[in-house]
């Protein structure tokens, strides 16, 4: 299945790191930062699949060299603390070949970056694991059209009303605005860039008549209501690779269940709403209607009951015929509950705050333990006591939740959360289904009503004919 990922961030000297070196690691090649006199060997790289350069028009052809386009990038920047290159990371369709990857990722360079001006030097991963990407790396600084580099931002001096430029005492120099030469560090741009890939993937896939899509916005924009999983990251990417799990990767699977579970929730809440309205077979007011009474009417049936049950609703016309009704949730049986899943949280709520208060308690025990000194044995052997019978009751606490609430009491605000979408499903449903049956009633009753006019009318018809 495709899945979206397009995430953007900055390569600056304030975090370590080089734009050369960056390039060098993704490239899998081997490049020497001629700024501080490293080498970057990572030649043995494996899972490079391939590598390419794209320059706009006027940037000197030099350039498609790595090593003497992000050597001059970092030549152009004299600040400590530069920016030197922006990253792009975007995850690429399993559903398309590697050659319809490449075309789909030179496209989308084309036109959202190298035709506003920047140089992009991409790479695409793979290392058969299921997780195919790109990276592309992006200049930050503009390229006039002599082929130097121009410059990121420009003063502009603030007038006095004669039109004079002001001096700045305090500072020693002319007071001025910095005004950005582009708009390439716009945060708007980066929604931006995130859509337009979703939009080539899909031109793509409808190309190829491939039936999947990928959005660029969030569930609950997209009105998807799931949680969504946070980022697994190379680091726990491995370790689960060697079977040693993670924290994210156990929050993710805590989050997966989370979703599972409120799937199946929603599902059998929309299955009691299609019992309920399936069960009716109430026809539609109007020509159905007049046909139905009229039907009756000519039948000559016997009369029927005007009590439509609430948590019963059975087809009007076979009451008679002895069905039994199916049973749904009534408003009753939801409010009862959402009590009981609101109990359930109050339950857990304090289970979890007992468990952490006594782990506040043997954090603190511990602390004033490992605050004594070596004359301090017999208070020590008190302290260690009563920090041990307190782990004994914190343990036991954690293993009567486990069991009770079939969760670990780690995870406390994922569980809660979990709690209050549940209590929140269930109000949400109440109006909603209080609304269908009395509209279910009211139609119900509107039929009754014109079947014993029909009733009347054929009555005395016959009383004519006799």
């Amino acid at each position: 299945m495709a899945i979206f990922h397009c995430q953007v961030k900055m390569i600056g000297r304030s975090s370590g790191r080089s734009s050369v070196g960056a390039a060098a690691y993704r490239a899998g090649e081997l490049l020497k930062n001629e700024h501080d006199g490293v080498t970057h060997d990572y030649s043995r790289k494996i899972g490079v699949e391939h590598s390419e350069i794209l320059l706009p028009k006027q940037a000197p052809r030099e350039y498609l060299n790595r090593g003497k386009l992000w050597n001059a990038v970092e030549a152009s920047e004299k600040s400590k603390n530069a920016q030197t290159a922006r990253e792009v990371e975007l995850a690429l369709p399993t559903e398309l070949g590697r050659q319809q990857q490449i075309d789909v990722v030179r496209d989308y360079i084309k036109e959202n970056f190298v035709n506003k001006g920047m140089c992009a030097d991409f790479s695409i991963h793979d290392k058969r694991d299921g997780n195919p990407h790109a990276h592309v790396m992006l200049t930050t600084r503009p390229i006039n059209d002599d082929g130097t580099w121009g410059a990121k931002q420009r003063k502009e001096y603030i007038l006095d009303k004669h039109g004079n430029r002001q001096y700045d005492a305090v500072k020693k120099t002319y007071k001025c605005n910095s005004v950005r030469t582009h708009d390439w560090d716009n945060r708007d741009n980066v929604e931006r860039w995130r859509e337009r890939w979703a939009d080539v993937c899909n031109h793509q896939f409808k190309l190829m008549g491939i039936n999947e899509r990928i959005d660029h916005r969030t569930l609950e924009a997209q009105g998807i209501d799931r949680e969504p999983t946070i980022h697994k990251g190379a680091a726990a990417h491995q370790m689960e690779k060697r079977g040693v799990f993670s924290e994210r990767v156990q929050i993710n699977t805590e989050i997966t269940e989370r979703n599972i579970a409120l799937s199946k929730d929603k599902k059998d809440l929309e299955q009691l709403r299609e019992n309920l309205l399936s069960r009716a077979k109430l026809p539609e007011v109007g020509s159905e209607l007049r046909s139905t009474s009229k039907t009756t009417a000519a039948a000559s049936t016997p009369p029927i009951r005007t009590e439509v049950p609430v948590a019963t609703v059975a087809p009007i016309g076979d009451q008679d015929q002895g069905e039994p009704a199916v049973p749904v949730m009534t408003k009753e049986q939801i409010q009862k509950k959402l009590e009981l899943v609101t109990k359930i949280a109050e339950k857990m709520d304090n289970s979890y705050a007992r468990i952490r208060n006594m782990n506040d308690d043997i954090e603190r025990l511990q602390m004033e333990i490992d605050s004594l000194g070596v004359f301090d044995g017999k208070k020590k052997r008190q302290l260690l006591e009563k920090r041990g019978g307190l782990v004994q009751l914190r343990d036991k606490a954690e293993q009567k939740h486990r069991e009770t609430f079939k969760r670990e009491p780690s995870y406390t605000p994922e569980a809660r959360r979990n709690l209050n979408r549940q209590a929140d499903e269930l109000r949400r449903q109440l109006t909603p289904l209080k609304e269908s049956i009395m509209e279910q009633l009211k139609r119900a009753e509107q039929i009754v009503k014109e079947q014993n006019q029909g009733r009347t009318v054929q009555h005395k018809k016959d009383d004519l004919i006799r």
